[in-house]
């Protein structure tokens, strides 16, 4: 997990399968529409970017988690039959 101090805020990198987000996590009083435990507008989101990178977290912690896809998939033909003689209308 991704946390980053940034103009006396402290805010935590959440990953996900699809993406992540930045949630604010202390140092929120509701000024400005800042407030505990919401989301952070994504206009802030390349500056938090940076901050972390700067403190030694790498480019793979903000990358999407994979999904294991253990499940192979067989495509199946199905096949024609031939020996029914009937006339198709469409």
């Amino acid at each position: 997990m991704v946390e980053v101090t940034l103009e006396g805020y402290k805010y935590r990198y959440y990953r996900g399968e699809d993406s992540g987000h930045w949630i604010g996590v202390m140092g929120y009083k509701g000024s400005l529409g800042r407030y505990s435990n919401c989301r952070v507008p994504t206009g802030m989101w390349c500056e938090l970017r940076k901050e972390a990178l700067s403190n030694g977290y790498s480019n793979e912690d903000f990358a999407p988690i994979k999904a294991k896809d253990n499940s192979a998939k067989k495509s199946r033909v199905s096949k024609k039959k031939t020996d029914r003689k009937t006339i198709s209308i469409f």
